[in-house]
């Protein structure tokens, strides 16, 4: 067992934008899945034939124009709505384990009881008294178990709190070690279980194959606000690539996330039926934590790992410059991901799908990393 004994970052889980809110959610993000078959096995060390390495989609304005088209329906119409699914209470989980991290205010278990789909995301959800217990088995078959803590934080500007559950002793979550959730609920008689195995370990290479020249590229560091990327190059010269453990079939998916305020003086990347700004009343979309959205896009498939002249190997995503809607700054975060969170992200109503037992929503894992840059023109 390895412990992380950096101290826990005083992060509110419902921030805008941090890794908790986008994790506390029960819908399917927005996705634009492709698949396309790959013959050639060979890796070109050309930066401007670096779809040879993974599957590059080649329709992207079709794509955009079904984003935007979406986008402005969902904020022009308010009569598009499900009929109500559920008829008595049901309790959610959500967790995703990510390798190299803890069970922290970044990355919590999110346990909840709700009655309809409506108020997923409402304070009122929250379980502030379950039993959380995770048992954890080593690669060597070694096993050993902890619990997870309640931490109930106040929502700015609202006398309501969040809970949320972490572990309070910091284990790191390790590449290709299995993990299994216990949650117990006083009035509940089953037990809530899920179980997942961490994806092996995968590197993000920024500016793969490629030295940009200063001050152009991705970055690693977060609060570089002036590396940039002309949108034009994206597709050029920057692929979103992971380096992987040898041949191997994964769950690749990338998350751009717009980091700019809204703003009608927000600017599309790409000119849709004349319209270049966002209007007033595409805001509530922007902001929204679950479900579709227009400021967050998952591109995700099933890809095949290959090996690359330098004798690595890796993934990439090229041709994906479209999912970058507006200009303005971006976090960009590329995982592998197990099959329970790619069932939840991948298929309609996920919820049922992400490993959970008596209990909807998803306890997953998944390897990667994030960085950021500046879109420009």
């Amino acid at each position: 067992m390895k412990k992380n004994n950096k101290s826990i970052p005083a992060v509110c889980p419902t921030e805008p934008g941090s890794s908790a809110d986008r994790e506390n959610r029960l819908h399917p993000s927005t996705m634009l899945s492709m698949t396309r078959n790959e013959t050639d096995n060979s890796q070109s060390g050309d930066p401007e034939k670096t779809e040879n390495q993974s599957y590059g989609f080649g329709w992207n304005l079709f794509l955009f124009m079904g984003i935007m088209l979406f986008s402005l329906l969902f904020t022009a119409c308010s009569d598009f709505v499900s009929p109500e699914r559920f008829t008595k209470s049901h309790y959610t989980l959500n967790g995703i384990l990510k390798a190299g991290t803890t069970i922290s205010f970044e990355n919590p278990v999110w346990i909840g009881k709700s009655t309809s789909l409506d108020n997923l995301n409402s304070a009122e959800l929250f379980v502030d008294n379950a039993t959380v217990k995770i048992l954890e088995t080593a690669v060597n078959g070694d096993t050993m178990s902890f619990y997870l803590t309640a931490m109930s934080v106040p929502i700015p500007e609202s006398d309501r709190v969040v809970t949320f559950y972490i572990d309070a002793d910091s284990h790191e979550i390790m590449p290709e070690y299995t993990y299994r959730i216990e949650v117990t609920i006083p009035g509940y008689e089953k037990l809530i279980y899920a179980e997942t195995t961490v994806p092996k370990a995968a590197e993000l290479i920024p500016n793969f194959n490629y030295t940009p020249p200063a001050g152009q590229g991705y970055t690693t560091d977060p609060d570089d606000s002036t590396t940039s990327i002309s949108y034009p190059l994206v597709d050029v010269h920057y692929p979103v690539t992971l380096k992987v453990d040898g041949y191997q079939s994964i769950n690749y998916m990338v998350e751009l996330y717009c980091l700019e305020e809204f703003s009608t003086d927000l600017e599309f990347t790409t000119v849709f039926f004349g319209q270049e700004h966002p209007p007033a009343d595409m805001e509530s979309n922007y902001y929204q934590a679950s479900g579709e959205t227009i400021r967050r896009i998952n591109i995700m498939s099933k890809f095949i790992s290959k090996q690359h002249t330098d004798g690595n190997w890796y993934v990439s995503l090229t041709d994906y410059r479209q999912a970058f809607v507006f200009y303005g700054r971006y976090q960009v975060t590329a995982y592998i991901m197990d099959d329970n969170y790619f069932r939840y992200k991948y298929m309609p109503e996920g919820y049922y799908h992400g490993g959970v037992q008596n209990a909807l929503g998803c306890f997953g894992s998944a390897s990667g990393g994030v960085m950021y840059t500046k879109i420009v023109k």
